[in-house]
């Protein structure tokens, strides 16, 4: 009787560690995805997104059941045929990686879980899978440990293409029925915490929830405040229930993808919330392929956000500058951001050129009648051989490619100059001035006069030249910034932006020099 105690204390002890103790979770291992077309996808996630497939699992009928994308050495796409046309959401599962399989299961049994018995998948990993998961849609979760005959190990080192968009899958997308639920559920149980959190504008519920888990990895998952829809269309599911990746340059993912597909048409990155740009694709059924760097390092995002009542919408603004627009539709788009701080604008644009009768750029506005100053210093972040790649301060008439403008414009090559076209689909012209590669440029309109200062570092603005234009008010004025190449995309950081309305003058007897230049 004493040992039947002893034993069943000892047993009690044992229960109440397993229950409490963190969950040993070293990251995301894999994803599955079903989708309609095999040969498609394939396409899609080996050919655009760069993922070597690694293996697939065959039927008795020798038909593919699943193929395996490498991501790196611990992350995998599980790629299953079959997606069903009524079923909207092609997300079907994911894996959280353990080194602890049978220890992890005790404790999630401790837990009130009930997981399935210890299998062996088809790619050789060791685990067990937990269903009806509370308040998500999503048919299951599993927990997998690698070892010598799974793929991972088997295939450390290799399938790792170095066209990869990305070597790193950072979260997945998860749609919440019930977010109270499925928020409970994975950090009062599995122990996750909240690392950021977007609310309704009203402040009223959650959007979506950045929630990590326990662990070296950093992964974390994004529960989708949906609820529960009965008419969930499929790019709805597929927006919410999705990838995402990490990269360190979001516009050299862009121009990757336009260099393989140049007839697809390509989102702009965006600038979150978050303070991350993302880039998204979407594969052949519609699941969502989010790409998202950084923006700035040292300005982590506030844990909590309000959605800001216009996001979404086409034209939010952007410092002082009502929206951003690519002008003459270059073959990249192109984005722009605001650090407040810093007064600092980050404009990437792609596009052939800003001359001849049509325009290709990107271009961050507003617009404004009558007479202005505008001024910013600018300069190009990424030290290259001198090209033609333009950074502007522009008036327009219009967004259109071939609308009449005046810009002071500095080109990767140190040209300076006072650029303009007359009417809409004429040649572009140029004054053009022997400073070369002023720090300071601005931009002045008084009494139809455009006029460009410049200043070297260290010195005054000086006037170099102006122009008699004639464009009806209200006009456009921003910032401007052209690759001079379609398949680039190239920076321009302008800070320090000052702009003036200057009351109404006139003008006599400027000096006017005319040149012509790329």
């Amino acid at each position: 009787m004493r040992r039947f105690s002893f034993l069943f204390l000892v047993g009690c002890c044992l229960f109440r560690i397993s229950a409490a103790g963190q969950l040993p979770l070293l990251g995301i291992a894999r994803v599955s995805i079903r989708v309609t077309n095999l040969g498609q996808a394939r396409a899609f996630y080996s050919r655009i997104a760069g993922f070597e497939e690694a293996s697939d699992a065959r039927n008795r009928d020798g038909s593919v059941a699943a193929a395996y994308f490498k991501i790196n050495d611990r992350q995998f796409l599980k790629i299953i045929p079959g997606l069903d046309a009524n079923q909207a959401r092609p997300m079907v599962g994911f894996a959280i990686l353990t080194d602890q399989i049978a220890g992890l299961r005790r404790m999630l049994i401790a837990r009130g879980l009930h997981p399935s018995k210890i299998r062996r998948d088809a790619d050789g990993s060791r685990g067990f899978t937990l269903t009806n998961l509370p308040g998500q849609d999503l048919d299951f979760l599993e927990f997998v440990q690698y070892g010598p005959k799974a793929l991972a190990d088997r295939t450390r080192g290799q399938y790792l293409s170095a066209h990869r968009l990305s070597a790193n899958l950072e979260h997945v997308g998860i749609i919440a029925t019930n977010f109270d639920t499925a928020y409970d559920f994975y950090v009062k149980t599995l122990g996750f915490h909240e690392i950021w959190r977007r609310l309704t504008a009203d402040r009223s519920r959650p959007v979506i929830d950045h929630i990590q888990m326990p662990g070296p990895s950093g992964d974390f998952i994004e529960l989708s405040n949906i609820g529960e829809s009965t008419s969930l269309t499929r790019r709805r599911a597929g927006v919410a229930a999705h990838l995402a990746f990490t990269v360190p340059d979001i516009n050299a993912v862009v121009m990757e993808v336009h260099k393989l597909e140049p007839t697809m048409h390509l989102q702009a990155p965006r600038y979150g919330l978050d303070n991350r740009w993302n880039f998204n694709l979407f594969d052949p059924d519609d699941t969502r392929v989010e790409f998202m760097q950084v923006a700035d390092p040292t300005r982590p995002a506030p844990a909590v956000v309000v959605t800001p009542a216009d996001f979404g919408k086409a034209a939010s603004a952007i410092g002082i500058f009502a929206g951003q627009s690519d002008v003459g539709h270059p073959a990249l788009p192109g984005s722009a951001s605001f650090n407040p701080a810093q007064n600092q604008y980050l404009v990437s644009g792609a596009g052939a050129n800003m001359w001849g009768s049509k325009d290709e750029f990107h271009y961050v506005w507003r617009r404004i009648p009558g007479d202005f100053s505008l001024t910013a210093t600018v300069h190009f972040p990424k030290q290259e051989p001198p090209s033609h790649r333009k950074a502007a301060i522009m008036a327009r008439q219009s967004l259109a490619g071939d609308a009449p403008y005046a810009d002071a414009v500095v080109h990767g090559s140190g040209l300076t100059e006072l650029q303009f076209r007359e009417a809409a689909g004429d040649l572009t012209h140029a004054i053009r001035f022997p400073i070369d590669a002023p720090v300071r440029i601005r931009l002045e309109r008084k009494a139809g006069w455009f006029t460009m200062y410049a200043a070297r570092e260290g010195q005054p603005l000086q006037e170099l030249g102006a122009y008699a234009l004639k464009m009806s008010d209200p006009i456009y004025l921003g910032l401007a910034v052209c690759s001079h190449n379609p398949a680039t995309i190239e920076t321009a950081v302008f800070s320090n932006v000052s702009l003036k309305v200057i009351p109404g003058s006139s003008r006599k007897n400027a000096a006017v020099r005319h040149a012509s230049a790329p």
